[in-house]
């Protein structure tokens, strides 16, 4: 089941772990991270599903870089 409530919410926590966010996005959606147990959930949803596309190859190029420079480094 996915965690996430719309295809918007997964997108900018794509970019989040992808490093793709302003600082003050970023900030933003770290702080509900620490105020929100179910955000946090959806956080963590997101990040088992961007390894998941990464290993079966789904990820754009530009998207694989910055994968392997966030989780791979």
């Amino acid at each position: 089941m996915s965690k996430f409530r719309n295809s918007d919410q997964k997108k900018l926590m794509s970019r989040y772990l992808l490093g793709e966010l302003s600082e003050a996005e970023r900030f933003s959606v770290e702080e509900r991270v620490f105020a929100d147990d179910e955000y946090f959930a959806g956080l963590l949803a997101a990040e088992d599903e961007l390894i998941e596309e990464y290993l079966r190859g789904e990820l754009l190029p530009a998207e694989r870089a910055r994968f392997e420079r966030h989780f791979l480094a």
